[in-house]
């Protein structure tokens, strides 16, 4: 880390810890506080219509020779029974990946769209949310339409009706305009979770965090309140997300001057140690890279999208604030692309599609295009931008 970045760091977490009112976010805000900020960090999707053909592919997988293809123009491949929310596995193993029509700069809709029907428990969970708005004479508009998206019947049309109902909520997404796809994972869940009066959703993606000060002349000790989150960001000089996570969780120590103890007021010339943990993970694990590096040039800060690449696994392993619980393992299903700069440039996906078999298959997902490839091809992506990992039961 370097000298500025440090004292940077440092600089904040003296005033945070000054203020009153309990946890400020520091690792990312709430959907609706995003939306608020108009998130200056947001990749875009400048990707014109065109009429996707199996031909137009911004990356060939290497394993050419045993691709699977299949079109948004030729449904007639998948079964279009509706869905058993009591027995989702089943529906997954019938339902491989298929080509989404580009209506207009919604790459970035369509590639976190072929992940979310892949991904585990949330088909239930949406059902589920149907059912009891039903009993409650609820409305649960954005909820529907998903789950007649994640159903994977008239996939191109479901999801323009989605996008229809999602642009009405947040004007930000209307159809036509670039976008970024983690903006808009955030976006969704918010509008799911309004929706979801058991918390269900919630606690699909929800990640808590406490931070604790350690004062050494008095040995007290502080937590702060819990911080909840639905994503984390890893930090773009980290070399792997294993890294990454390391940095976050990482201890800071600070003059006990600047940052006394408020319990009994102690200033001697000890540090105060502050660390992040984590108390609580999700079943679905959303990770961020950050592609983002700061430039300053005449007086002017000027942000771009950084060529570092982080090197991720299909297995990480997230350490619990309760040492003697050990750590969680999660296994990759999900990884959404970004190609181009911040000013413009395409989504792409690859997804795991999970069965009830011994081998699961990879699918790289570009619109309308869809081609099996191999696990090499997922993990030695340059352009990977959010990850989603499944915990491990």
């Amino acid at each position: 880390m370097s000298y500025r970045s440090k004292h940077r760091r440092q600089q904040f977490a003296k005033i945070q810890h000054q203020q009153s009112g309990g946890l400020k976010q520091t690792l990312g805000t709430t959907p609706r506080q995003k939306r608020r900020k108009g998130n200056q960090f947001r990749l875009p999707d400048v990707h014109q219509t065109v009429k996707n053909t199996p031909e137009y592919s911004l990356r060939k997988p290497s394993n050419e020779s045993n691709h699977v293809l299949y079109l948004a123009d030729h449904e007639e491949h998948f079964n279009n029974q509706p869905c058993d929310a009591k027995n989702t596995s089943k529906l997954i193993d019938r339902h491989p990946p298929e080509g989404i029509q580009n209506i207009g700069n919604t790459c970035y809709v369509n590639s976190l769209i072929q992940i979310l029907c892949q991904t585990p428990s949330l088909l239930e969970i949406i059902s589920n949310n149907i059912k009891r708005s039903k009993e409650a004479h609820s409305t649960v508009t954005v909820t529907r339409a998903l789950q007649e998206v994640l159903q994977q019947d008239n996939m191109s049309i479901r999801i323009r009706h989605f996008q229809n109902i999602i642009s009405r909520r947040v004007h930000d997404f209307s159809i036509g305009f670039q976008n970024d796809c983690h903006s808009y994972l955030l976006a969704v869940l918010d509008e799911l979770i309004s929706e979801d009066t058991a918390g269900d959703v919630l606690r699909l993606f929800e990640i808590r965090m406490k931070e604790e000060f350690r004062f050494g002349s008095c040995s007290h000790r502080e937590v702060t309140d819990v911080q909840t989150l639905r994503s984390l960001t890893i930090p773009s000089d980290s070399h792997t997300v294993e890294n990454g996570l390391q940095e976050l969780l990482s201890s800071e120590e600070f003059d006990e001057r600047d940052v006394p103890c408020r319990t009994c007021k102690n200033t001697g010339y000890s540090k105060t140690v502050k660390a992040m943990k984590f108390c609580q993970l999700p079943l679905i694990l959303v990770l961020q890279l950050g592609c983002f590096r700061e430039m300053h040039f005449g007086g002017h800060l000027h942000i771009t999208k950084s060529s570092r690449k982080t090197l991720y696994s299909e297995t990480l392993n997230v350490p619990m604030m309760d040492t003697s619980s050990g750590s969680v393992t999660y296994s990759l299903f999900g990884v959404v692309n970004h190609h181009g700069s911040i000013y413009g440039g395409h989504y792409t996906s690859y997804v795991k599609h999970l069965t009830n078999r011994e081998e699961d298959f990879w699918y790289y997902c570009n619109d309308s295009y869809v081609q099996q490839i191999s696990t090499r091809d997922v993990l030695h992506s340059n352009e990977a931008y959010l990850l989603f990992y499944n915990r491990n039961m």
